[in-house]
This record gives C-alpha cells, sequence and structure tokens, in this order.
C-alpha cells in the first residue's frame, strides 16, 4: 500500500519542476535582462590579441586624414605661400605687392611709378616722401633727398624698421641765381651733370639696411625737372617721364636690382638758407 502511494508521489513532484523550469525559461526569453556595466566594458574591451575596434580606429584615421590633408594639396599650398613671405620679407626686392605709404601722412612730395618691366619693386603704391635740399660739391649745385620711411623702433627711437624708399635729385643751377621760378633742367645719365641738367637715383630697401637696398638711377638722357616756384627757404617742383633702370654708379647701393620703369611726381622741397 505505502509502496503504491510513494510512487504517484514522486512522479508528481519531477513534473512540477520541469514546469517551473519551462516556466523560468519563458521569462527569460520574452523578457530578457540589459546587460550589465562588466559585461559592456567586457565587449569593449581589447581581446586577448589587442585587436579591439581596429576596424573602427582605421576608419577614423582614414577620415581624419583626408579632411586634413586631402591629396596634399592643401598643406603644400601654406608651405608655399609662407616659404614665399619669407623669402620677400628677408631680402632686398619683391613683387610690388606692398602696399607703402597709404596712413594719409602729410608729406611733402609724392612720386609715382609708371610703366613697370620686369621690376623687382617692393611696392607700385604712390611714395610719398618728405624732401630738403642741401648745397651740392660746387657753386648752384644742390641735392634734394626726398625720403619715405615706414616703421620706427622703440629701442633706438625714430630708426626705421620697416620698408623706406628714397628719391634723390642731383641738379646744377647758375652759380648766381641758383634754382629760378620756371627754370627748366634736362634729366641725364650722369651722376655730375653740368649747369642746366639733373641726375635721378631712386632706392628702395625693406628694412633700410645697405644689405637689403636696391638702386635704380637714370637709363638715358631723358625727362625733366622744373622749378614751379622758387622761394626764399625752398621750392615747388615737378619731375617729368624719368626713365629708370638698375644702377652700379657711385654712391648708388644696389644688391640686385632687376627691370625698368618711369618716375614721375610733384611736391615741395625745402633749400638752404640764404642762397641766391
Amino acid at each position: 500500500m505505502k509502496s503504491s502511494l510513494l510512487v504517484p508521489c514522486v512522479l508528481a513532484f519531477f513534473a512540477i519542476s520541469a514546469c517551473a523550469d519551462e516556466d523560468a525559461a519563458t521569462v527569460a526569453a520574452e523578457h530578457p535582462m540589459p546587460p550589465t556595466k562588466d559585461a559592456a566594458a567586457d565587449a569593449s574591451a581589447p581581446g586577448d590579441d589587442g585587436a579591439t575596434n581596429e576596424a573602427a580606429a582605421d576608419a577614423t584615421a582614414d577620415s581624419a586624414s583626408e579632411g586634413s590633408s586631402g591629396d596634399g594639396a592643401q598643406t603644400e599650398a601654406s608651405s608655399d605661400a609662407g616659404s614665399d613671405g619669407a623669402r620677400r620679407e628677408g631680402g632686398p626686392g619683391g613683387d610690388g605687392g606692398l602696399v607703402i605709404g597709404s596712413d594719409g601722412a602729410a608729406k611733402d612730395a609724392s612720386f609715382q611709378i609708371k610703366n613697370p618691366s620686369g621690376t623687382n619693386l617692393l611696392s607700385f603704391s604712390d611714395i610719398r616722401a618728405d624732401c630738403n635740399a642741401v648745397n651740392g660739391a660746387t657753386a648752384g649745385t644742390f641735392v634734394m633727398t626726398c625720403e619715405e620711411k615706414t616703421g620706427t623702433s622703440a629701442a633706438t627711437y625714430w630708426s626705421a624698421v620697416g620698408p623706406c624708399r628714397t628719391v634723390k635729385v642731383t641738379f646744377a643751377t647758375s652759380p648766381t641765381t641758383g634754382p629760378t621760378t620756371d627754370l627748366t633742367l634736362a634729366v641725364v645719365a650722369k651722376t655730375a651733370p653740368a649747369q642746366g641738367e639733373a641726375f635721378v637715383v631712386y632706392q628702395e630697401s625693406i628694412d633700410c639696411t645697405a644689405a637689403n637696398t636696391n638702386g635704380w638711377s637714370v637709363a638715358q638722357t631723358g625727362g625733366t625737372l622744373k622749378i614751379d616756384t622758387r622761394g626764399d627757404t625752398g621750392m615747388n617742383f615737378t619731375l617729368a617721364n624719368v626713365p629708370l633702370a638698375p644702377s652700379s654708379a657711385a654712391g648708388v647701393v644696389n644688391q640686385n636690382a632687376a627691370g625698368a620703369f618711369t618716375l614721375v611726381g610733384t611736391g615741395f622741397s625745402r633749400l638752404p638758407f640764404g642762397i641766391k
């Protein structure tokens, strides 16, 4: 009797256990639990061979490389622009692209560069200069220097550190009268002009030092210097159509000037007090 009761009970117990296991599996399948932080970390952590996320890293590197340099043209262009600027800044000569003398300050004279051909000038902008004439080596001869400077240094007060450009005119007048109103002098290609003649020199420098200065002077006889009005201590003048070319004349500093151009200008210059 007892044996016959024990067997059904055991069978009933195993049936209930199986149903319980099946219900737990069904619940887990229908309602999966989210992965824990430790599991997520394990998924992103490198494997034993250290190759985790290798494809993603390669894709990111490729994208960054393409965005920053592409085919290399952008990088090369930036490098070339920097090196070109350094070359222009470090020595005499230039492509005419600098803008000099445009600060609006009052100056004695304004000169213009006309018809440049093959030049290595720093700038094609107007030369705005202060002019002063002094007595030359002989009676009736004067040297007028018109200078434009850009930039100063606090360390050496009023010393030029930027570009400077200079027009120097040596002209010979009557020893007894000196320059007179409406006097016109012929511009000639010789450093010691005779009475009624003038000689013109143009020099420029990126930093106002002799090591970085180029010089041009009269290429051939041509152009005029006219004394428009003569006063007690100054004169108004006009310089017209003076052809200039690289110069090796005495007193002209020239490192590597190239090309030719025509110089014109008008202005006022001081004269030594007490001349005839």
